[in-house]
């Protein structure tokens, strides 16, 4: 009996990553180009290091004297950013590449901060790193992934349509796409 809950588990995670194969390239691609990022960070000039450190400084001191929600709607606009280009991006035919760009752009974004935080503070960095931000960029990243997911998809079905014509009914596969990305 056991042999056989052994092999329907074996079963469903194969079904998990053939369902999930683009989610998890994108994945993938993200945690790549984050460390992409954070060698960029470590091989860059110091005076590429310390100049991003007034930036970064003036950053914390003027997010400092905000509001909760400021901070919190600021960080939400900043994101909001990518996945509006990740939505009209998946309106393209071709949109499944950037879709890639747009995780790699992230990834590398977020291993340049995390690197420079470590260079910069040592240990410290890497806490503030771990503690403050790594939540936030966790909860944006998940929802940047699958929006990214969405993205490729649909673009797929459009170069499909395009090379095949069909595959696709344009009103009510926009409409579902537009209800995922909500």
């Amino acid at each position: 009996m056991n042999r056989y809950l052994l092999h329907d588990g074996i079963s469903h995670a194969g079904g998990f990553f053939r369902k999930n194969r683009v989610l998890i390239a994108l994945f993938l691609t993200f945690l790549l180009s984050m460390m992409i990022g954070s060698w960029a960070i470590g091989v860059a000039p110091n005076t590429d290091c310390y100049g991003m450190e007034s930036v970064f400084e003036q950053y914390l001191s003027s997010r400092s004297g905000q509001p909760f929600y400021m901070v919190l709607l600021s960080s939400f606009l900043a994101q909001l950013v990518l996945f509006v280009a990740a939505y009209v991006l998946g309106l393209c035919a071709l949109g499944f590449v950037a879709a890639f760009g747009i995780i790699i752009f992230k990834g590398v974004s977020v291993g340049m901060v995390g690197g420079y935080l470590y260079l910069i503070h040592g240990l410290q960095g890497v806490g503030f790193f771990a503690l403050i931000l790594l939540p936030g960029l966790f909860v944006s990243g998940l929802l940047l992934l699958l929006a990214a997911k969405e993205c490729f998809c649909f673009a797929v079905r459009l170069f499909r349509l395009l090379l095949t014509g069909s595959g696709i009914e344009p009103v009510r596969d926009l409409k579902l796409y537009s209800l995922r990305f909500v």
